[in-house]
């Protein structure tokens, strides 16, 4: 008994590596010399030529029989035909007759669509319930649009898979996908605007493209006693990425239902308004280290992000990389030189700190327009050597009956006597100075009610015209303006060799030179 089943089970071993059908009639497409075999048993006809890897390229797979039923056929594609190997399928894959449809190991690359900036799909019908990749595949690559709309809801990818090119499963109904281990690269949309819930970036992964997973949305229905209502939310809710990703491209994640994103120390490139929209999205969690090539910090436009912590890496703030998220207070430290155009608009920021220590610092137009600044005075030691249009520009606060407060005083203490207000070629002069002489300037504080503006008492139009010239047009607007000046600052000098005095609790950190009163 026992020998008798081991011949049934090796029999049933070989069957996988045996042709599906025995019986097959060829002929030649006259049009472009291509060989067409039918597998006479299913009726499915398979058009393929040789490529140059020494394989063959299937073209074409047909099938048409009014009296089979929809969804009834399970599409195993034959791995070779006369001894030749199928490496590359370049075919349409789908109808209304496939319920399944099986890649054989052999085929090492699906070819996409590469005719239109937005591929049409290849693989289709409403009544494909599963891709089946072989277990022993050498799938490298799966191309542009291949996979396009396709209505699974779950896929396992193979393990050999390397690339999964633009747009290749863009727009499918997919919620959960599953990536094999040695996955490099997922291009630009190429799980857009899916269902996808759980994304867990394979540790082998190092670029994740534009739109990648941007726009993934499901529907939430609600019952009520007279009816429902049906609205889509974000779906992605868990993202993990991988020890390897380096780089996330612009919009990757964007409109994501995530709370939290934490990023491996392989990160070198966040790209722009990466997870934009993600509203819910609250916490950055860092790695322990970072490497040397990430120092620009971008992505989270249109977030909920609340407390930020400047890796020691970044030197620029990118333009509108926080712009409309929730942060309260914030520390620039000595490693960044430069804050881009509204990196940090529109945030309840009313507490803003920048390390007296590093090298000059440009704090670009815009930068942190419309804040809260209205309960400190905002520091600006002497390492900040530029400011640009409305760089603190529309600072004030309103009451509740949307009246100036004028009890909320913006005030700004400038230590650097070199300081210049430039422009922005990249921002234009929206805002800015225009002098009788028809001369142009910068104005860093534009629109900032009732504010102070502190300065160092030995700057001299000697050292520093320029701002001369910016304090004497505010001070000669106040005066021509008695009853309505409150856009225009008040001046006031000091002594920018004074020691700061600093308040302190016993965890409070002391700067060096400090007066120190408890």
């Amino acid at each position: 008994m026992k020998k008798v089943l081991s011949v049934i089970l090796s029999l049933l071993f070989l069957m996988n590596y045996l042709p599906v059908h025995a019986e097959w009639e060829y002929h030649t497409n006259v049009e472009n010399g291509n060989t067409i075999a039918k597998d006479t048993e299913t009726g499915i006809s398979y058009e393929y030529a040789p490529n140059d890897q020494g394989g063959l390229t299937l073209y074409r797979i047909d099938f048409y029989d009014s009296e089979t039923e929809f969804g009834s056929i399970n599409l195993r594609i034959p791995g070779e035909f006369e001894g030749v190997p199928v490496t590359v399928l370049d075919c349409s894959m789908g109808g209304e007759f496939y319920r399944s449809i099986e890649i054989p190991a052999s085929v090492v690359e699906i070819k996409g669509d590469e005719t239109f900036n937005v591929p049409g799909y290849r693989v289709y019908g409403d009544y494909l319930e599963e891709i089946i990749f072989a277990d022993n595949s050498q799938l490298k690559k799966i191309g542009r649009g291949f996979f396009q709309y396709i209505k699974l809801k779950e896929i396992t990818l193979p393990d050999s898979l390397e690339e999964i090119d633009d747009y290749a499963f863009h727009g499918a109904q997919l919620e959960t996908i599953h990536f094999g281990n040695n996955l490099k690269i997922i291009g630009d949309n190429a799980f857009s605007e899916t269902k996808l819930v759980d994304v867990i970036i394979p540790d082998s992964v190092t670029t994740i493209g534009e739109y990648a997973f941007s726009k993934c949305v499901h529907e939430i229905t609600e019952v009520y006693e007279d009816g429902e209502s049906t609205r889509e939310e974000p779906s992605i809710e868990n993202l993990r990425l991988g020890r390897s990703v380096q780089s996330i491209g612009f919009r990757a994640f964007e409109e994501s239902g995530l709370t939290s994103v934490a990023f491996p120390s392989s990160i070198e490139n966040i790209g722009q308004q990466a997870f934009y929209r993600s509203y819910d999205l609250e916490e950055i969690i860092w790695p322990s280290s970072f490497s040397q090539n990430f120092k620009t910090l971008d992505g989270f436009e249109n977030t909920a992000i609340s407390s930020l912590v400047i890796p020691s890496t970044i030197e620029t703030i990118a333009e509108r990389s926080f712009t409309g998220c929730n942060l309260n207070s914030l520390t620039i430290p000595s490693n960044v030189t430069t804050i881009e155009i509204s990196a940090f608009e529109n945030n309840p920021l009313d507490i803003l700190t920048i390390s007296e220590e590093g090298e000059d610092l440009t704090i670009q137009a815009e930068a942190f327009e419309n804040c809260d600044f209205t309960d400190q005075t905002v520091v600006l030691p002497e390492r900040v050597s530029v400011l640009q249009e409305s760089s603190f520009g529309h600072i004030f606060r309103t009451n509740e009956n949307q009246y100036l407060d004028e009890e909320a005083i913006p005030s700004y203490k400038i230590y650097n006597k070199n300081i210049r207000f430039e422009d922005n070629p990249d921002y234009g002069a929206i805002g800015g100075i225009i002098y009788p002489d028809g001369e142009c300037m910068a104005d860093p504080f534009y629109d900032n009610r009732n504010a102070v503006i502190y300065y160092p008492n030995d700057i001299t139009e000697d050292i520093n015209p320029d701002f001369i010239r910016y304090k004497t047009y505010h001070e000669q607007k106040r005066a021509e303006n008695p009853y309505s000046n409150a856009q225009y600052p008040i001046f006031v000098a000091f002594d920018a060799n004074e020691k700061p005095t600093v308040y302190y609790t016993v965890s409070g950190a002391i700067p060096n030179g400090a007066e120190v009163k408890a």
